[in-house]
This record gives structure tokens, C-alpha cells and sequence, in this order.
């Protein structure tokens, strides 16, 4: 086990931040590829008992309350085409 990371992992001093983006960017590639734009996570309010009754919806059908929400508003607003 290594004692100390190699000094290219290392940020120069007051760079952790930019650091940690490049390193985040180097690291990108990795896992599932991205569909369409890539998804955003967003914060929504919505009332209770419709988040309960869309919850026992998505369940039933199979949906992640995500995709439930998604299949709603893409017929709403019309799909963008590629």
C-alpha cells in the first residue's frame, strides 16, 4: 500500500478545487454513456398526496418515479428532435 499519493495526484496549494475538476474530467468516459444530453438531477415541490399517488403509479407500472415524471412532460411540452 502506498504511504503517500504520487505527487501528480497531489494539488498545488490553494487548487483543490480546480484539481479535483480535472481529475473528475480524466476520470469521465467511465461508466454508462450518457443518453440524449445526459440526464440533471432537479429539486421539485410538488404535494404530498400526488407524490404519493404518482409513487404507488410508477411502482405499479415498473417506472422509477424519474421516468414516470419524464413519460409525463415529453408529451406536454413535445419531444426535441435530434
Amino acid at each position: 500500500m502506498l504511504e503517500r499519493e504520487p505527487a501528480f495526484l497531489r494539488p498545488p496549494p490553494g487548487e483543490k478545487r480546480r484539481h479535483d475538476a480535472l481529475l473528475r474530467k480524466v476520470k469521465r468516459g467511465r461508466g454508462r454513456p450518457r443518453v440524449g444530453a445526459g440526464a440533471r438531477r432537479v429539486q421539485i415541490t410538488m404535494e404530498g398526496t400526488l407524490l404519493d399517488r404518482a409513487d404507488r403509479f410508477a411502482k405499479a407500472h415498473g417506472l422509477s418515479r424519474s421516468e414516470l415524471i419524464a413519460k409525463c412532460l415529453a408529451p406536454v411540452i413535445g419531444k426535441k428532435s435530434a
